[in-house]
């Protein structure tokens, strides 16, 4: 820590003995807090056991089909974990399907955050007035009440500290709220306090931006994200906010939008059966649990008896705001469950169970009677059941809160050194390259590597984290900086020997954290560090060979093992792409022999990885490819009929796209199976609408690879094209607009394929009675008031590829007034590509004319 400080890496406080206890230099005053729900975590797992043993859990479902998205952004010069805003912007877009609006955005954006000083001190009469300017409905007289208990109860002349208030104002202890009209609706959302920092004046300037997007009809999914994320940013994560982007259009570029839609759609039909309201924050504080309610704050006050007190610090209560309360939600058994809190994370863990057994004691306590409540994962479709008994439901409070108040200071000294030096040492990882100096980077390495084999996971977590962090410190696009040499080079084989040994662990979130850190080191590898990559790739296959002979006596015994493979599949797709071609070749064998005997297991989740990994391999290895397609094939079918797993099916989908353009015409006789199977997934209702433009796009791609020889699938490909251009644009659904532009443009991307390929072979006479379909949807989208332009685009390359295949034999067509006007439409666009799109077809189609 001193070499880093004297390289002014950081700066360590001096005297520290000397050191006030607080900002103020105020020692002696007892200071009360408020836990809330979240606030139980970072528990050793022996514990957490013990606490969950106070209620009856019930594993309803487990992973069904993880969605895979990419959780690590890279931003202007950090990475971000963006992880925490698509959970976030999946519960505001469930809160608007159901009730049209969002607690949490309204209080932002309509001026309900009551800004409070980190260091001064409130009374009563101050904290209402300053209620009142606010705009703040008047408080009920049981409101009054229970706030002048408060202050008459502080020890500091009846005022409470600022830093102090905000949490028990938010716990939910009383309910301030302010009310806004609009046409025939009032909205009741409630007032949330927060302390005032420099950084909210440079928040307030993004209010009117954030408030016309949430007003706005046509919210995309990666508007919620920016909605969630500027929410998040007031007091809280200001950085993350400037980091990850302050216009909402950057958004666009990196936010996964099917990824959030298929959560969506998850929660949709987990709360089907659930009735619609549209009742605000005021009736839903009347009677919760009858008329049901998102984000309701719940407060439980503890006696003089039962507050637990350490130091200066005295727990007054705990909080927690549930996701949903009411009724209309019933178990797998038919039980009646009484909250929602929703999930959107890689896997359930204890953590998640914590907070839940909290929302249940606390509504268990409001309610005097048992409670039952459910935590689904709608990343994955985890879905676990907790039922809490009233005469459990203190205790478990009092017991949770003892141990979070004194655990803290009574956990072993070292760890906590260990895991605060981690977490310095990981904020030094996060910075730009070339914040590190030099000779400091051993140090470094050599201290997070004497981290990871530690026995406390969490220190050995975090450990994982930093090497992360440290790798995309030094990615590829910042070494060429420093003349192409990447200066972890010389510690590779030691990082990914250490962290090998830890991909093994039953600890899963340490073994995730070990595989995540592996894959960051390949990913920003330099081109120089090919060999240590080359050496790894044979001990990735070893692990996974073994696994093949893991005895599974329990379902956790399969979970895990299911796990490990999938996360060892991953981690070859990742090693395959950064490989060159004459170092893969000679293990593709045995990449494939190990890949194709996990699609043997029953492990759908695992699957998608398997496939998503054979695509890499598709791309490196080319026509050389074509080998494996006699054993791949049964399974290939088995993935793509597989239509009830999303990711399965679409990384099938997507793999077969990538063998056409590998092997090309080589994959023929495998198209009866591959196409009666696509053909198949279009004309199936319950098929994910996502999936079916991935899978129009891919009978383009199988068009080029063949070209004459898909004359046997043309006309039912054509039958399907004609088909789903004529799905209808709805006026005011953001969500199936979204979905049928995305639609559109697969039809256009697979009918310039068709025509391309067919004029490449020359049989374009073929398409000729086609052409007139065609023509009347590229009309239809001319006609439209909203074009999306990018959409358009795709359509004036369609007509620039019409125009070089038919030539004067459409002339007719071409000679279209609309013709002109979309190209004209498009051409007006400012993008720099669009134009020269439309530039390209305007030619194409005067030669054609002429």
């Amino acid at each position: 820590m001193h070499l880093l400080e004297r390289h002014n890496v950081i700066c360590l406080k001096k005297n520290r003995k000397f050191l006030p206890m607080d900002e103020e230099g105020i020692v002696g005053k007892m200071k009360e807090v408020i836990y809330e729900a979240s606030n139980f975590n970072y528990f050793a797992s022996d514990v957490e056991e013990n606490f969950l043993a106070y209620a009856s859990w019930t594993k309803e479902c487990g992973v069904i089909d993880r969605i895979n998205y990419t959780s690590n952004v890279r931003c202007k010069s950090t990475v971000e974990d963006v992880s925490a805003l698509y959970g976030e912007a999946l519960v505001y877009m469930l809160q608007w399907e159901r009730q049209k609006f969002c607690p949490n955005v309204e209080t932002v954006v309509y001026n309900g955050l009551l800004r409070l000083q980190k260091f001064e001190y409130y009374d009563e009469s101050r904290l209402i007035a300053a209620c009142r300017r606010l705009g703040c409905e008047p408080l009920s007289d049981e409101d009054l009440n229970s706030l002048r208990t408060l202050f008459r109860s502080s020890s500091n002349s009846h005022s409470i500290k600022g830093i102090e208030l905000v949490p028990m104002l938010n716990s939910g202890f009383i309910k301030l709220k302010k009310k806004r009209s609009f046409g025939n609706r009032t909205i009741y959302f409630a007032v949330r306090a927060i302390l005032s920092v420099f950084d909210d004046d440079n928040m307030i300037i993004f209010t009117d931006q954030l408030k016309t997007i949430y007003e706005s009809s046509d919210k995309s999914p990666s508007n919620w994200v920016y909605l969630a994320n500027g929410v998040l940013a007031f007091n809280e994560y200001h950085d993350k906010w400037n980091q990850i982007g302050t216009e909402s259009i950057s958004y666009d570029a990196w936010v996964e939008q099917n990824v959030l839609l298929q959560g969506l759609f998850r929660l949709s039909q987990l709360m089907a059966k659930v009735p619609l309201t549209n009742l605000d924050y005021t009736e839903c504080c009347s009677n919760p649990i009858e008329i049901g309610c998102f984000e309701l704050p719940t407060f439980y006050k503890f006696n003089n008896s039962m507050m637990c007190m350490q130091s200066q610090t005295k727990v007054v209560g705990v909080g927690g705001i549930c996701d949903w309360i009411g009724k209309g939600l019933l178990s797998e058994d038919g039980r009646e469950v009484d909250f929602l809190e929703i999930k959107f994370l890689h896997g359930l863990r204890n953590e998640n169970r914590l907070q839940v057994l909290v929302y249940c004691a606390l509504l268990s306590l409001a309610n005097h009677r048992p409670t039952i409540g459910m935590l689904y994962n709608a990343r994955t479709g985890e879905k676990e059941i907790c039922s809490l008994d009233f005469a459990k439901s203190e205790k478990l409070l009092s017991d949770i809160t003892l141990f979070k108040l004194k655990g803290v200071v009574s956990l072993d000294p070292h760890d906590v050194v260990q895991d605060t030096t981690a977490r310095t040492i990981g904020r030094i990882c996060e910075a730009p390259f070339g914040s590190v100096p030099p000779e400091s980077l051993p140090t470094l390495v050599n201290e997070l590597m004497s981290k990871i084999m530690k026995d406390c996971p969490q220190v050995s977590i975090q450990a994982c984290c930093e090497i992360h962090n440290l790798a995309w410190a030094f990615a590829e696009g910042e070494i060429a900086q420093n003349n192409g040499m990447n200066p972890l080079i010389p510690f590779m084989p030691r990082l990914l020997g250490t962290l090998l040994q830890l991909t093994n662990v039953d600890e899963k979130n340490l073994r995730d954290a070990a595989f995540e850190a592996i894959s960051a080191l390949i990913q920003t590898g330099a081109s120089n560090s090919k060999t240590p990559f080359n050496n790894l790739l044979p001990i990735i296959l070893a692990r996974l060979c073994t696994s093949f002979s893991v005895h599974v006596f329990t379902n956790e015994d399969k979970e895990r093992k299911n796990d490990v493979q999938g996360l060892l599949c991953a981690l070859i797709k990742v090693l395959v792409c950064k490989l060159e071609v004459q170092y893969l070749l000679p293990h593709a064998d045995g990449v494939m022999k190990n890949l194709l005997l996990v699609l043997e297991t029953k492990n759908a989740t695992c699957h998608g990885e398997v496939f998503s990994a054979i695509s890499v391999v598709c791309d490196k290895l080319e026509s050389h490819f074509d080998r494996y397609m006699p054993a791949l094939a049964p399974f290939l079918i088995i993935g793509l009929k597989n239509f009830q797993a999303f990711h399965v099916c679409t990384t099938a989908v997507e793999l077969v796209s990538d063998i056409a353009r590998s092997i090309e015409g080589n994959i023929q006789p495998y198209c009866y199976d591959i196409m009666a199977t696509l053909v198949e997934c279009l004309q199936n209702q319950s098929v994910d609408c996502n999936l079916k433009p991935l899978v129009l796009t891919c009978i383009g791609d199988i068009a080029m690879a063949l070209g004459k020889a898909f004359e046997p699938f043309l006309q039912i490909s054509m039958m399907m094209l004609i088909q789903a251009s004529q799905t209808p644009l709805p006026d005011d659904d953001d969500e199936v607009i979204e979905l049928v532009n995305h639609l559109r443009l697969s039809v256009l991307e697979a009918y310039t394929s068709i025509i391309k390929a067919f004029n490449d072979s020359g049989c374009i006479d073929m398409l000729a009675g086609y052409v007139s379909p065609i023509m009347q949807f590229l009309q239809a989208l001319s006609e439209e008031k909203d074009k999306d332009f990018y959409i358009v685009s795709k359509a004036a390359g369609l007509l620039c590829e019409i125009a070089r295949a038919m030539g004067r034999n459409v002339k007719g067509h071409l000679s279209h007034p609309f013709v002109h006007a979309l190209l004209s439409d498009d051409y007006a666009n400012r993008d720099d590509l669009i134009r020269e799109i439309c530039h390209r077809a305007m030619g194409d189609i005067q030669a054609a004319i002429q």
